[in-house]
């Protein structure tokens, strides 16, 4: 069974990427994150911790409450 919060993550970090216009590679490289981390995070085996997500939210332009479905856009 997936995790719910996992599965949120995912889509919304998906969709924040997409309204960007921002790759996996690309986003593993301005976060300088292993690009094997971000995958595991659009494919919803985890979530990223509290310093990963410092990181994508200042990349992405977006809040991390967006992030975990807490907010919309």
């Amino acid at each position: 069974m997936e995790n719910p919060l996992n599965e949120i993550f995912a889509l919304r970090l998906k969709t924040a990427m997409d309204a960007k216009g921002i790759t996996i590679n690309r986003l593993a490289e301005k976060c300088d994150i292993p690009v094997k981390k971000v995958k595991s995070w659009l494919d919803k085996k985890s979530c990223p911790r509290v310093t990963n997500i410092r990181k994508v939210v200042k990349a992405l332009e977006c809040s991390s409450d967006y992030l975990f479905g807490l907010k919309d856009l």
